[in-house]
């Protein structure tokens, strides 16, 4: 677990890294957004591993709070609220990442950043392609305890 863990903020860390070097730079704000698409694409097919790499959520989460930490508190609100009311993690997580375009433009973000987060959206949804399709054949995962469990989202 503790590898884990590990893991999550190593990737949670160069996400946020890529864009605070980019805000560093001065670089502008459609340019930090195109790092943030960047730093998730590299996350999640890197060309070292031949393009197959993770499911970069850890790297999206570093990714907001480098560039608006009001965007990740949305999320993560969004995707506990979810989670309350259907207890599927992740059609909860899915439901709230596809909505990160929709919090920036609450967030009176220009529109050059909402078309960029929106592509990131679309990048990371890709990635959970096979997640989608269970979700939408009925099946997902429910946490239950220390377990996590096949479950039909479907009622019996």
């Amino acid at each position: 677990m503790c590898l884990r863990a590990g893991l999550f903020y190593d990737r949670l860390l160069s996400g946020a890294l890529a864009v605070w070097s980019a805000r560093l730079c001065h670089l502008p704000p459609a340019w930090v957004v195109a790092c943030m698409v960047a730093v998730v694409a590299g996350h999640i097919w890197p060309v070292q591993l031949g393009f197959r790499g993770g499911k970069a959520v850890a790297t999206l989460l570093g990714t907001l709070l480098g560039f608006d930490y009001n965007i990740l508190v949305l999320l993560l609100l969004t995707a506990a609220v979810l989670h309350l009311t259907n207890k599927n993690l992740n059609l909860s997580g899915l439901s709230a990442v596809a909505l990160i375009s929709v919090f920036g433009a609450i967030l009176r973000h220009p529109w050059l950043e909402v078309v960029g987060l929106t592509v990131l959206v679309i990048i990371v949804l890709q990635a959970h392609r096979d997640e989608i399709r269970e979700i939408l054949a009925g099946y997902g995962y429910l946490k239950s305890g220390p377990e996590i469990k096949r479950w039909c989202i479907v009622s019996r």
